[in-house]
């Protein structure tokens, strides 16, 4: 699911803070990987994170779904005809036969259905600070970022750029993927005169797949924008996984707070 969306409040962005240009340049040293480093690049890391996550709705894989999910409270990232809202909304949890996985008459599979019939795409739970309100959304270029190529865009009068390192052996004149190593995606912005410059997404080798973009947009409400990702590296896997910025370390732009990982088989 890669909806190949940027956004930011638009009332915002009316009202455009006044910084000193500042000239961002891409360093060709950050692409330079020790092997130490390459046996522990993967990042996001897995470990435990402070939200749930759960990639919209549909029927899951038995092991994908916590049983308890319908639970907990939720706020759900929903898209309609005229843009994109959070708000909360509950789930319902049932049994149905997962294609991939059960024999006829088997239901081992989760149908996640949530109470709001809007386009579900993404389902978050466990961050009392999300509110309801609207999140405007724009369109960028390319939703995956392969090494020596940029992506920006602006969000309340700061320019942000998305851009990636490391080793693309594919041979085809095309923007092919699947032959990526060493990758590392970063984010940088300068914001009030200091230069942020943070890796999103590590990856020591992509099995034909690479990572994509599925949704910028300020959806913590601070004002800044935050990302949701597919950083998986395996073909038969997709991790949506949620980047907030209302959480970062003092210094960073985003922070890693969940993701949900589901397989093909």
């Amino acid at each position: 699911m890669a909806l190949g969306l940027v956004g930011c409040k638009s009332k915002a962005d009316k009202q455009l803070v006044t910084v000193k240009k500042k000239k961002i340049t891409v360093n060709k040293t950050d692409s330079i990987i020790s092997q130490n480093e390459w046996k522990t690049m993967d990042f996001p890391a897995d470990t435990i994170y402070p939200a749930r996550i759960l990639t919209g709705g549909g029927v899951f894989h038995e092991d994908e779904v916590d049983p308890h999910s319908s639970k907990y409270k939720w706020m759900g990232i929903f898209k309609t005809d005229t843009g994109y809202y959070i708000r909360p909304t509950q789930i319902k949890l049932t049994r149905e036969n997962d294609a991939v996985l059960d024999e006829a008459g088997q239901k081992t599979g989760w149908m996640v259905s949530p109470s709001v019939k809007d386009t579900s795409i993404l389902l978050i739970s466990g961050l009392d600070y999300l509110q309801s309100r609207p999140i405007t959304a724009i369109p960028f270029k390319n939703e995956y970022i392969l090494p020596g190529e940029h992506e920006d865009f602006i969000c309340n009068g700061i320019k942000y750029i998305l851009y990636a390192t490391g080793t693309n052996k594919s041979t085809s004149l095309k923007r092919e993927p699947y032959n990526v190593s060493g990758y590392k995606l970063f984010i940088k912005a300068v914001i009030g005169g200091q230069e942020y410059n943070q890796v999103l997404l590590s990856v020591a080798m992509f099995d034909d797949v690479i990572s994509t973009l599925i949704f910028i947009g300020d959806i913590d409400g601070d004002g800044r924008p935050d990302l949701i990702m597919d950083t998986t590296n395996d073909y038969n896997m997709q991790r949506a996984t949620l980047y907030l910025s209302k959480p970062a370390e003092t210094g960073k732009l985003l922070k890693v707070v969940g993701w949900h990982a589901i397989s093909g088989c």
